[in-house]
């Protein structure tokens, strides 16, 4: 499913389902980009997006998007380079295998074993996504490393209490 990206005033929106798109009430001056798109491109040229603005025509008019330029080159994963009067944008997925979340295992921990260290373990887990999207291999790489030391220090200590939760209750029936 193509993504949708739009510009409105200096900033980058997106990215947009087609279905979202329709709600943005952007206009046919609206520059717009997807993956594979080379360059920013004026809605009003893309035909695909030709059924935004028919609905439009029907209805009467709505405030609309201010055209205004394509943003400026966005910081993470995104690079946008001036190209002969247009801009370009490309995605550059992160190279390498992304690191594993953890959040699995700090949901686990969470229930049944330590409260505070599953909680920790979750929030450095959820950052790993977030964190790989924008291009950040070393951040989302040092939160999967993050995760995972909660998990196992919440692992650790919950295993600790079970055990000298058993003995008390064996050296308490042995009496």
């Amino acid at each position: 499913m193509k993504q949708y990206y739009y510009a409105s005033g200096d900033q980058q929106l997106g990215p947009f389902s087609f279905e979202e798109l329709q709600s943005k009430r952007i206009s046919t001056d609206t520059y717009v980009w997807y993956e594979g798109l080379a360059d920013w491109t004026r809605a009003g040229d893309l035909p695909e997006l030709n059924a935004l603005f028919e609905a439009t025509t029907m209805t009467p008019p709505q405030p609309t998007v201010q055209q205004s330029p394509p943003p400026p080159a966005a910081q993470g994963g995104y690079q946008q380079a001036r190209n002969q009067g247009g801009y370009q944008q490309q995605y550059q997925q992160p190279n390498g295998i992304k690191p594993k979340t953890w959040l699995v295992e700090s949901i686990l921990v969470t229930i049944f074993c330590c409260l505070i260290g599953g909680i920790i373990g979750i929030v450095y887990a959820a950052q790993v996504d977030t964190k790989w999207a924008q291009g950040d291999i070393q951040g989302a790489q040092k939160s999967s490393d993050n995760a995972k030391l909660w998990v196992m220090i919440s692992l650790g200590i919950g295993l600790v209490i079970t055990i000298f939760y058993v003995f008390a209750i064996l050296a308490g029936s042995a009496f």
